[in-house]
């Protein structure tokens, strides 16, 4: 893991976009990112309807998204509101 992109533990959950966010440091920036409920409901097998399930979700896979998010920010592929968008794992 690049020691230069950190991970906060802090989860938000957007009712309206329906996804899980979290923050990652790196260089000085703090990005937000994404992880769709359509991503976490392929992970998990079943629908995920709400916050609590999200994070459940989210939690159980929290290093491979993580892992998934610090290539996305590496490679610099960030969405038109420069937030990185996690819709599949590496």
């Amino acid at each position: 893991m690049n020691q230069s992109i950190l991970f906060g533990d802090e989860l938000r959950w957007d009712e309206q976009q329906r996804c899980v966010i979290f923050t990652a440091q790196s260089m000085g920036a703090l990005l937000e990112c994404i992880v769709p409920a359509v991503l976490l409901e392929e992970l998990a097998g079943k629908p995920v309807i709400e916050q609590n399930e999200g994070f459940s979700v989210f939690n159980q896979f929290r290093f491979d998204l993580e892992e998934t998010a610090e290539q996305l920010i590496e490679d610099e592929e960030y969405d038109s509101q420069g937030r990185v968008v996690v819709n599949t794992l590496n």
